[in-house]
């Protein structure tokens, strides 16, 4: 199996990086650069104190962990790598010396921003999204990974297809399928399918951490999404998770006529049947296939499609035995249940 293409190895601090939540490490320096500086202990004891929100929403120490500072250390250090905070002196200062602009946009959209203690981020806001997105671009390890998305790449170290911009990302890149099963030990599937070449290619080794974490930030700063492909409606029988740039914006895509994107999924042969039965996984893997919109925008027009008309729409609430808990995301929540599967009446 070819492997795929990067530019570099990938430094010991990035492999070992398990930090997901990009808000939180908005959060970290924030309240670095509002304090002026913060001494390690100090910013430890504000994070054990919710003032800086964990970013699973509950917890910062958890008591089945040995090392309880681990969580903590791990977004400190993510924030450093960013070079969005500096160590001087035993104290966390803010960072200035590069990407300047992106930073001063991220602490003016945080000017009033007051931490107190909570267990809940803020949302990030459009001029935020746009920074980061700015300041991922520089690191390599992110252009690698957007560009195994773009067409005509080759086996090579010296990776010339990489993207110029989230706009040519957006406008040429193509799905990529991440393999949903994970050896015994490992850290990830190193397994990806190219919907470019339809080839399966290798993660190389050093990157296979970094795709997992990448992919979260992407998702955060909406430039891609991602959806899960189960195996009974697969290419190929297996599971995958398909990932994708967002081509699509959730408000022009919850403009469409949605009633009219069901019927061309339904299509002309199941025009004489009374009911038809939509599992909710692969309405949703079929409308972001089609269309490259985000998930949630798809969602929403299958609940509002719903409240518009009860009798002909009916979302049935997931029975324990259908819900695929370790993958919920990929139903419908709405009024307190999962919704696993949408029931169509039709006339005669």
């Amino acid at each position: 199996m070819l492997i795929l293409p990067y530019t570099q190895n990938v430094k010991r601090k990035w492999k070992l990086l398990y930090v997901y939540n990009l808000q939180t490490i908005r959060d970290i320096f924030v309240y670095c650069a509002m304090k002026r500086e913060v001494r390690k202990d100090d910013l430890y004891k504000a994070m054990a104190k919710f003032i800086i929100p964990p970013p699973n929403g509950r917890y910062w120490i958890h008591k089945k962990i040995e090392r309880k500072e681990r969580l903590r250390l791990e977004y400190i250090h993510a924030t450093l790598y960013l070079d969005l905070i500096k160590e001087k002196n035993g104290k966390f200062v803010s960072g200035f010396t590069t990407m300047a602009k992106e930073k001063q946009m991220i602490l003016k959209a945080n000017n009033r921003r007051v931490f107190l203690p909570s267990r809940q981020t803020l949302p990030f806001i459009e001029e935020e999204k746009k920074a980061f997105r700015k300041i991922l671009f520089k690191y390599s390890v992110a252009k690698d990974f957007l560009s195994w998305f773009m067409p005509n790449i080759n086996e090579t170290s010296e990776n010339e297809f990489a993207p110029r911009s989230v706009r040519e990302f957006k406008k040429r890149g193509k799905p990529l399928y991440l393999l949903g099963s994970i050896r015994k030990g490992a850290k990830g599937s190193d397994t990806v399918y190219r919907d470019a070449d339809k080839m399966k290619w290798q993660i190389p080794k050093d990157y296979i951490r970094m795709v997992y974490v990448l992919k979260s930030w992407f998702i955060e700063l909406d430039v891609i999404d991602s959806v899960v492909l189960f195996s009974d409606f697969s290419f190929d029988e297996l599971l995958w998770h398909m990932i994708y740039p967002i081509k699509v914006s959730s408000a022009d895509f919850e403009r469409m006529d949605f009633k009219g994107i069901l019927d061309k999924i339904i299509g002309d042969k199941d025009n004489k049947k009374g009911v038809v039965v939509l599992p909710i996984p692969y309405l949703i893997y079929r409308v972001v296939k089609w269309f490259r919109c985000p998930v949630s925008a798809v969602k929403r027009s299958i609940i509002n499609l719903q409240k518009l008309d009860y009798t002909k729409y009916h979302l049935e609430r997931a029975s324990l035995p259908t819900l695929n808990r370790k993958y919920k995301e990929s139903y419908l929540l709405t009024d307190g249940f999962y919704r696993s599967t949408l029931k169509i009446y039709k006339e005669y």
